[in-house]
């Protein structure tokens, strides 16, 4: 878990966090490189990873897999104001196997405004409607409410490979300016073996 959800615990929950401060507000960081499996098995509704609302995370080359719900959550409020957040990444991550308990998820999730935001080159399959969510949203990415960036830097979702047989394979749920390039459903169409190669663990290098 990375970044604040609300300023404080007396914070309603669709108020933007935004200090006056830019110092509280967490930025840069790096997330790569992990394996995350078999968790959140007590409180179903944790996710694998999950970032409030950050400048400039980069969330890459991870493998997430057999969760009760998303995979990867980034952004926070239901809101398209103007927040602390902007230009994170979420490339090269491998999900699948998610959403087995819980409704509402997806592989990837965002919420809010966040412009420079880029999701790319990631590869998310193996997600099917369980018993709990028959009658909800079950997605490979999903941007929530007020998703999205600005005309001059929007949200970018481009070259993901998203599997066939997921409910849907991209929502979009009252979404900001998002710009949505060359989504991919299968390993072997166009781009797909090279992309696939490059996803999830970073090779070490000795």
């Amino acid at each position: 878990s990375v970044g604040k959800f609300t300023q404080d615990e007396s914070t309603e929950f669709h108020t933007p966090y935004n200090p006056s401060d830019q110092r509280e507000v967490s930025r840069y960081d790096t997330i790569s490189s992990n394996v995350i499996t078999n968790v959140a098995s007590d409180y179903f509704g944790c996710v694998g990873i999950a970032a409030g609302y950050p400048i400039g995370l980069q969330i890459t080359h991870n493998v997430i897999s057999d969760l009760p719900y998303t995979g990867i959550s980034l952004g926070y409020g239901w809101t398209d104001q103007s927040n602390a957040m902007r230009n994170n990444v979420i490339a090269y991550n491998e999900v699948f196997d998610v959403v087995k308990k819980m409704n509402d998820g997806s592989g990837i999730y965002t919420l809010s405004y966040q412009p420079g935001t880029k999701i790319y080159r990631n590869y998310i399959h193996g997600i099917s409607k369980s018993e709990a969510t028959q009658q909800t949203i079950v997605a490979g990415i999903y941007c929530d409410e007020k998703s999205g960036g600005s005309e001059e830097k929007p949200m970018i979702i481009e070259d993901n490979i998203i599997g066939y047989g997921i409910p849907n394979m991209l929502k979009m749920h009252q979404p900001g300016i998002i710009l949505i390039k060359n989504t991919i459903h299968s390993v072997d169409q166009g781009q797909g073996k090279e992309i696939v190669s490059q996803i999830g663990l970073k090779k070490r290098i000795h």
